[in-house]
């Protein structure tokens, strides 16, 4: 009989494997059809992983669709284009979160709203951070700075009304990492495949329903 913690843990339920497939096939599409597909891919990807996903329980849904992506998407590289560089680092990241936010609900509450509120400044300003404190330790205060990041998203993440939480720790962060590392030294690579799915399964279990 299965606990209470247990019912309402957040759990990412999709195969690690499969995982790395559907993430070959966004990268193999998308390139050799010059970006085109890419749009396409991610919502298909999107979806893979939301239908998959549990927060304390509640499954996620996605119903975005690859078409809405398209127009949104070559606009935002035309700007990027056109400000040489400057829209896609200030916007387009942020673009995106709201994209994949608005369409993303809880399958018990699809009526709910759901959104990204977070301010492009700051987050463009916890993005330049995070980034600074992984150049200057030379790469070792990543996995804090990764963590830092992902609370900021997650603070500022709707979900059908419900805003989210994520308590990772750089500390254990760091230490799944390094394992995974040396799997995939001793390996040869070969555990590699599994790294992605993992690190997402690790990413949802300390993912929460805001209090």
């Amino acid at each position: 009989m299965e606990t209470k913690e247990e019912i309402y843990k957040s759990e990412f339920t999709g195969d690690a494997v499969e995982y790395f497939g559907v993430n070959f096939a966004v990268v193999f599409l998308s390139i050799i059809t010059l970006g085109i597909a890419y749009p396409f891919m991610h919502a298909m990807r999107l979806k893979w992983v939301r239908t998959r996903t549990f927060i304390q329980g509640r499954k996620l849904t996605f119903d975005g669709k690859g078409a809405q992506l398209l127009g949104k998407y070559l606009l935002w590289l035309l700007l990027t284009l056109v400000t040489l560089g400057i829209y896609g680092i200030l916007c387009l990241p942020l673009n995106m979160n709201r994209w994949e936010a608005s369409h993303t609900h809880f399958e018990d509450a699809q009526g709910e709203p759901s959104e990204f509120d977070g301010h492009i400044w700051q987050y463009f300003g916890v993005r330049f951070l995070a980034g600074f404190v992984s150049l200057i330790t030379l790469g070792i205060g990543s996995f804090w700075a990764h963590c830092y990041l992902l609370r900021w998203e997650y603070k500022h993440t709707v979900y059908s009304g419900a805003r989210l939480a994520f308590d990772g720790l750089g500390m254990e962060y760091f230490g799944k990492r390094f394992v995974w590392g040396l799997l995939s030294l001793i390996t040869l690579g070969i555990y590699g495949i599994w790294v992605g799915g993992k690190e997402l399964a690790w990413t949802v279990s300390h993912t929460q329903i805001a209090v």
